[in-house]
């Protein structure tokens, strides 16, 4: 079970892994989130989202893709093979229902 350090202030809250002091928060659910609507999702310190969905959602709209730290362009990544933890996976392109 993973522990979390939450500090929450007047416009931010963050969640910590309790043992590293990074930005870590898993299920899909951002470790720092402002009351402007911007949000950042990592896991273990590093930027990452791995859904298909932008890690980095800013107050404005714009958005940033991120995987273990690493930006990428979804529109460039079509078939593009990555690894993670050892295992790999194709990313494809997600089809609005």
């Amino acid at each position: 079970m993973i522990e979390y350090l939450v500090e929450v202030a007047e416009t931010e809250t963050c969640w910590y892994h309790a043992q590293t002091k990074k930005f870590h928060r898993l299920g899909d659910l951002p470790a720092v989130s402002r009351n402007d609507g911007y949000e950042a999702y990592y896991q273990y310190g590093l930027r990452h989202r791995g859904n298909g969905m932008p890690a980095v959602i800013r107050a404005d709209g714009s958005v940033e893709y991120w995987l273990n730290g690493s930006p990428y362009f979804p529109d460039r990544c079509e078939h593009k093979v990555i690894e993670i933890d050892g295992k790999k996976f194709k990313l494809v392109p997600i089809q609005d229902k």
